[in-house]
């Protein structure tokens, strides 16, 4: 197995596919052909990336091109369907006062003109112990040659900020509302972006005119949790935490008092997802994705205590569900091309399970599945 662990990956033909590692990873991905095995793994060096973290898969063109961007760098890097014929295109843009890295959304074919998403970091300083509140998450258009101009600006997770406040464990942390509300983006063809904030009433897309405006109605929430609902959540979001501190490796880069005081603020921030508030309607979407022919699928939340999510598929020309596909609720649809779905199931953290391309699979879709709309 591959040594990455797939945090996204996309169809580049029937039975073939690319597959990238996380953003804390090396810039490396790997080419797969499901019929005859084979694997071909394309290093950062190769694609003439430098600098750390990974890169993100953005689409695959009716050309075949996978196109990806190196946040790190802020490159835009384009390829064939097998990692070869590699071309980049710098952005030259650099993160702001508290804000995260850019992200690429979308970038037009025709007009070369890119769709950018930026979110705030930490905005709940001055709040300790207050309400909760909604990171700021900001679209911004790039032509070439110029600067983000901002478009759209929408409410992203919903966090809180708190006060730890014990012998071993203490800090201002900021952590996420458990079923908290949040916003989905993904592109949609060359040219356009999904956007879906969770409590607004539509789900709206913005193209690389900064035309924004509503496509499809946002599906009502009918699920209550309950207290086992909630205690597996915040033991999956405490596992996930441990599994970040793990893979950034900053606590083995100090020492002393500083890694005391480090080790002290990861066990508030442990401690914090046992105090943070819990959202007992939760949003009706879990996720949201844009396949290869322009399909918009979107996870229907199920409580923690259910193991079989339902994604819904819309034709976004049409307006309809066409079809709905039930599969294990830790399961992650990345793509899907005609009746091929490709799915990422999620390891055991505490077991060990393998985290490399083991984790993906393709599926047919059964006919049993469609739904006329």
């Amino acid at each position: 197995m591959s040594a990455i662990d797939p945090t996204s990956a996309l169809f580049t033909g029937e039975n073939r596919f690319v597959a990238a590692g996380p953003e804390h990873a090396d810039a490396t991905l790997v080419f797969v052909d499901v019929v005859d095995g084979s694997v071909a793994t394309v290093t950062a060096e190769a694609l003439g990336v430098s600098g750390i973290g990974g890169l993100t898969l953005v689409r695959v063109g009716a050309d075949g091109r996978v196109v990806a961007w190196h946040g790190e760098s802020s490159q835009v890097v384009t390829m064939s369907a097998t990692g070869t014929a590699v071309e980049r295109m710098p952005l030259g843009l650099s993160a702001g006062f508290m804000t995260a890295p850019w992200e690429l959304a979308a970038l037009g074919v025709e007009d070369g003109v890119a769709v950018l998403r930026q979110r705030a970091i930490a905005a709940g300083f001055g709040n300790v112990g207050g309400a909760s509140y909604r990171q700021r998450v900001e679209f911004s258009l790039m032509r070439p040659g110029g600067d983000p101009e901002p478009v759209v600006q929408v409410g992203g997770a919903e966090r809180v900020y708190l006060a730890v406040r014990e012998d071993s464990a203490r800090g201002n942390v900021e952590t996420d509302v458990v079923f908290g509300e949040t916003v989905f983006n993904a592109p949609l063809g060359a040219d356009k972006v999904i956007v879906a904030e969770t409590e607004a009433d539509s789900i709206w897309v913005l193209d690389t005119k900064g035309d924004y405006r509503p496509l499809l109605p946002t599906p009502s929430r009918s699920v209550v949790v309950t207290e086992d609902d909630v205690r597996i959540e915040r033991s999956r979001l405490r596992r996930r935490h441990a599994v970040d501190r793990e893979m950034d490796g900053l606590m083995d880069m100090v020492s002393g008092r500083h890694r005391e005081q480090l080790m002290a603020l990861d066990r508030a921030s442990r401690m914090a997802i046992d105090l943070a508030p819990v959202n007992r309607t939760p949003p009706a979407i879990a996720d949201l994705v844009v396949d290869g022919q322009s399909r918009v699928w979107l996870k229907r939340f199920v409580p923690p205590t259910d193991s079989v999510a339902t994604w819904e598929i819309w034709n976004t020309e049409r307006r309809v569900v066409e079809f709905r596909l039930d599969a294990p609720r830790e399961w992650d649809v990345l793509d899907a091309r005609g009746d091929q779905v490709l799915l990422r199931a999620e390891g055991n953290w505490e077991a060990g399970e393998d985290r490399g391309l083991g984790r993906l699979l393709v599926m047919e879709m059964q006919p049993a599945s469609r739904h006329d709309g």
